[in-house]
């Protein structure tokens, strides 16, 4: 990173937003889009990293020791825990309609609420829906698409995404590749 972007994230770190709440020794890049408001407000904990371009519409309420890589899209009605990481790309996306007869399918907006529990990672590319709770140290593989809950310490992934296995309270898979492959890509199984 630039030296002008260094100092320009430990600058805008610093300033004021409104209806936005920051904790101690976060690191905000200039390039994340708070939409807050009066009755919409975030609140982000200590130790908080978010990278470029991170889109973040409250109320939403972030733990502390959360990472959010670049390009996260996170939508209304959204509680993270502590010690969550967040991969590129990934959506959490509340937004959903009541369905509507056949001249207008799409009814009235709801945002049913999201909750991902302390520890969690969402892999690259994965998207989280409206109402979903993920439990406690799970995993979503890149690329998943999560419509139902997780449970703690499950590895899910896929379209929609399943549990694949859980993990132990002192494991650390060595690999999770897209959608939950055992495998990095081209590995050949003997």
């Amino acid at each position: 990173m630039g030296i002008l972007l260094r100092v320009a994230t430990a600058l805008y770190s610093r300033l004021p937003k409104p209806h936005v709440r920051t904790g101690k020794n976060c690191s905000l890049d200039p390039r994340v889009r708070f939409m807050a408001g009066k009755d919409r407000p975030i609140t982000v904990g200590d130790d908080v990293i978010m990278f470029r371009y991170a889109e973040i519409f409250g109320p939403v309420t972030m733990g502390d020791g959360v990472r959010v890589n670049r390009d996260v899209y996170i939508r209304p009605h959204t509680t993270i825990g502590n010690n969550v990481g967040l991969g590129p790309f990934c959506r959490l996306i509340t937004d959903t309609h009541d369905m509507g007869g056949p001249d207008k399918r799409f009814g009235k907006v709801r945002y049913p609420a999201i909750t991902l529990g302390d520890g969690v990672w969402v892999g690259a590319g994965a998207t989280v829906l409206a109402g979903v709770t993920v439990g406690a140290g799970a995993i979503i593989a890149a690329g998943s698409l999560v419509n139902k809950d997780v449970p703690p310490n499950a590895l899910v992934g896929g379209v929609p995404a399943k549990v694949i296995r859980f993990l132990e309270d002192n494991e650390s898979p060595e690999y999770v590749g897209a959608a939950g492959s055992a495998e990095p890509a081209g590995a050949s199984k003997q």
